[in-house]
């Protein structure tokens, strides 16, 4: 050290200032050299984000912006039946499509395999959602296919209670044509009496298929025993009733045994979760769905 001293001191005033500027210039090379270093970084980071990851993350908000817009027009139309909801949940998810082929374009996506795997699921759970959109559109312009209790009871019910009213009114045709009698005058009001019960029974029908309350229900069954006990007792009658009232009797048992094979079926299918298409769909498939998109 006190060499290094003894050189220092030995040297000129000129060449010690040079040294110093020297020393000086050194260190802001050093310092401007760390700046440029780390301004680089910061302009690759940027860059980074402006170029890849905001883009990701925009477009990203837009697909569930657009996909919340298509599941609420789709909401709206099932409720109204309004063409306009439709076309705008058409429309919403078409924009999701493109935003969702915009992001698998994106370097950010391609280069990062989870994302990269996210973006397809996302793809895939689309295209399924779109796939319940014929059943969906199906049930909202069809009353009968989205309340499967009521096609039931216009295919399978209906007709046999047209039958069974024809039969009464046969029953009631033919007696009017016989000697009055205080037997025959019972008879006819058993008859008469046999009508409104089974008239009771089909606006039992349509109450729950109206309201699905489970006193309906009841009220229903009850009425259908009330038809079964009165049809017994005309049935009793025999060597009263006419030939035209005998064959009406038998023909009415056979089809009300057949109708109380089936009218616990609409118990079954009005008052199960499927009671309703478009809302069972939404929540057992596209809620699920949605969730998971």
């Amino acid at each position: 050290m006190r060499v290094i001293k003894r050189m220092v001191h030995s040297l000129p005033i000129r060449t010690k200032i040079w040294i110093g500027f020297g020393l000086v210039l050194t260190v802001l090379m050093l310092v401007s050299g760390l700046t440029l270093f780390n301004l680089q970084g910061v302009q690759g980071g940027v860059s980074e984000v402006v170029k890849e990851r905001q883009p990701t993350v925009m477009l990203s908000k837009e697909l569930a912006a657009r996909l919340q817009q298509a599941a609420s027009s789709m909401g709206f139309f099932l409720l109204s039946k309004e063409a306009d909801h439709k076309s705008a949940y058409q429309k919403e998810l078409t924009e999701a499509d493109k935003a969702i082929a915009a992001l698998q374009a994106l370097p950010a996506v391609q280069n990062h395999p989870p994302s990269r795997t996210l973006v397809e699921k996302i793809g895939s759970n689309v295209k399924k959602f779109r796939g319940l959109e014929p059943k969906l559109f199906k049930t909202a312009d069809s009353f009968v296919d989205n309340f499967p209790g009521l096609a039931y009871a216009s295919e399978q019910l209906y007709p046999i209670n047209r039958t069974l009213d024809h039969l009464v009114s046969e029953m009631i045709s033919s007696e009017m044509e016989q000697d009055a009698s205080a037997e025959r005058k019972q008879l006819l009001a058993d008859i008469s009496n046999l009508r409104y019960i089974w008239s009771n029974v089909m606006r039992g029908v349509r109450a729950y298929l109206a309201f699905r309350s489970e006193s309906g229900a009841k009220e229903m069954e009850r009425f259908v025993g009330q038809t079964d006990e009165l049809i017994k007792k005309i049935a009793a009658y025999d060597d009263l009733l006419s030939f035209e009232q005998a064959y009406a009797v038998e023909q009415f048992q056979e089809e009300f045994a057949n109708f109380q094979k089936k009218y616990k079926n609409i118990l079954t299918i009005h008052g199960g979760e499927q009671w309703r298409t478009d809302a069972w769909l939404v929540r057992s498939e596209l809620g699920p769905l949605f969730s998971a998109i």
